[in-house]
């Protein structure tokens, strides 16, 4: 199976990271009720963490390494594009060089949390006016950080979706996914 690249804020990972780890939480409570018993009580959930170990190649990798730590130095969220997973608003908290193993490898550890409350402002945002006749489906993926697939999923009604019309509106992202 070939995976997607991750991507974030316009940079796109060469290579996916050799090791990719996604954090979900819930917080929850223990409430004890008398003669020891206890009832457990879901508090909602935590934001999300992706730590990864990865490898940059290439007689280019200092330069490739400088493009993602301008990104890091910048702050701010964005969304961030997992293989196989739907994208969800992010910030790049920790980056980490940890060694440059030989003149054209560099290997890097990064660590992203969730900005909940972007994913939470996002549902509002849920669709994309086509500005100008000939916009099409796969530019308006790649603006937004999703699949030509997934639009077509989300968008029956369109006949042509290489051909777009001033003012249809399209679906960005399923609900369902936040």
């Amino acid at each position: 199976m070939i995976l997607a690249t991750m991507r974030f804020k316009g940079y796109t990972w060469h290579h996916n990271p050799k090791y990719l780890e996604i954090n979900d939480e819930k917080t929850s409570k223990e409430l004890k009720i008398p003669y020891g018993a206890a009832v457990l009580q879901s508090l909602g959930r935590k934001s999300r963490t992706v730590k990864g170990i990865a490898e940059l190649y290439g007689n280019d990798c200092l330069k490739q390494y400088d493009e993602l730590y301008k990104i890091y130095r910048k702050g701010g969220g964005g969304m961030l594009s997992l293989p196989e997973l739907p994208p969800f608003y992010a910030e790049l908290v920790s980056l980490k060089m940890k060694a440059q193993t030989t003149p054209d490898v560099i290997e890097y550890s990064f660590v992203f949390k969730e900005r909940m409350q972007d994913n939470i402002k996002q549902t509002k945002e849920m669709f994309y006016t086509v500005k100008k006749d000939g916009e099409n489906l796969w530019d308006i993926a790649y603006d937004f950080d999703t699949t030509v697939d997934e639009l077509v999923r989300l968008n029956t009604q369109l006949k042509y979706p290489d051909e777009l019309k001033k003012g249809e509106r399209i679906r960005l992202y399923d609900t369902k996914s936040y």
